[in-house]
């Protein structure tokens, strides 16, 4: 009725992190500590139905193997599934014996059927295939694990309901016995798709920890990178400011002397040059604040007309190689509150 081995045509999903059958056996063991008490309750109403119609020491031995296996089953499922020299094959078969065990003592109870009448028979079958389908979710729909439990209940009750009369039975006995086996075939096809659904669930989970994956390292890598950019431009920022500086000396020392009208006018250029570099320079140095949103923005108050007049000078020479006159009409100075370095990077992108 049942095979030793663990394996089934149910295909295995690729996985990742804890595997496919840790997963079956994570959701064993977590079901074997919240149905425990609810079927030993059951299993005592079972025996207190058929007090009055069985032998008591009947009765009574089954209540006590019920007991026994209901809350030992959840202490040896603990037991297999936290082996730690047991792979995880051989833990999903010694479940399945536990199952297995468990089925059988719940099947016992068909031996009540001679004894009890049509009324007592149907309360049990019907707790008995409720159990059952309890039990696909138990085991995720695990077919060698199901059919472990669901053949010692279901199988014998089919037969007692035809052979546990005194008398020849009637259609309505092989009817139920027909509907008992008709049922386990139905609990067979949904354990099925139980199973593709939790495998699929499974599936969808272990590419959501891939993509996690390679989103942490890329965020790793970018991180690595953001920082190389930092140290270069903090580098940089010192090595390129330093002749900028000198630079600036000179021009400023060429403002002390005594030029004419045309030689004036190349320094004031030169000066509006090294400005503009400098500035620009800036910008780029700025890149690792915007990286890490530390610009701060100041608020000043300065003349429109001067800051458009800077502007239009720096980019001049650009403008004059192909061809183009830029004219700044205004007729009135204006005054504007903002950053004006920021104000000037914007109107300045060519």
């Amino acid at each position: 009725m049942m095979s030793g081995s663990v394996k089934t045509n149910q295909s295995e999903p690729k996985t990742i992190g804890i595997t496919f059958e840790g997963k079956i056996l994570d959701v064993v063991q977590k079901s074997a500590h919240r149905i425990y008490l609810p079927v030993l309750i059951v299993n005592m109403f079972i025996a207190i139905l058929v007090m009055d119609n069985v032998k008591t020491v009947w009765w009574v031995s089954w209540a006590v193997l019920m007991a026994i296996t209901s809350l030992s089953r959840r202490f040896a499922i603990d037991f297999v599934v936290n082996a730690d020299r047991t792979s995880e094959t051989e833990k999903l078969r010694y479940v399945q014996y536990i199952m297995a065990f468990s089925g059988v003592a719940h099947g016992l109870s068909s031996l009540f059927f001679p004894y009890i009448e049509i009324y007592e028979r149907s309360v049990i079958t019907m707790i008995m295939a409720g159990l059952c389908l309890g039990n696909i979710f138990t085991n995720a729909g695990y077919r060698p694990m199901f059919l472990s439990y669901l053949i010692p209940i279901m199988l014998p009750i089919s037969i007692m309901w035809i052979f546990g009369w005194e008398g020849f039975p009637g259609w309505s006995e092989y009817s139920v016995s027909i509907i008992v086996l008709l049922y386990s075939g139905i609990l067979l096809t949904f354990a099925k798709d139980v199973f593709e659904t939790f495998k699929e669930s499974y599936e969808i989970r272990s590419e959501q920890l891939k993509i996690n994956k390679k989103l942490e390292k890329a965020l790793v890598n970018e991180e690595f990178a953001n920082a190389a950019k930092t140290r270069f431009l903090a580098s940089a920022s010192h090595d390129l400011r330093q002749p900028l500086n000198s630079l600036a000396v000179y021009s400023a020392a060429l403002n002390f002397q005594k030029l004419d009208t045309k030689s004036t006018e190349i320094v004031s250029c030169i000066n509006q040059s090294q400005e503009i570099l400098s500035n620009q320079l800036r910008s780029l140095f700025d890149i690792s604040k915007l990286d890490s949103g530390t610009v701060v923005i100041e608020q000043l108050d300065f003349s429109l007309r001067n800051l458009l007049t800077h502007a239009i000078t720096g980019q001049m020479p650009l403008a004059l190689s192909k061809e183009i006159e830029i004219v700044l009409e205004q007729k009135d100075d204006i005054v504007v509150t903002t950053d004006k370095y920021q104000f000037e990077r914007i109107i300045s992108r060519p």
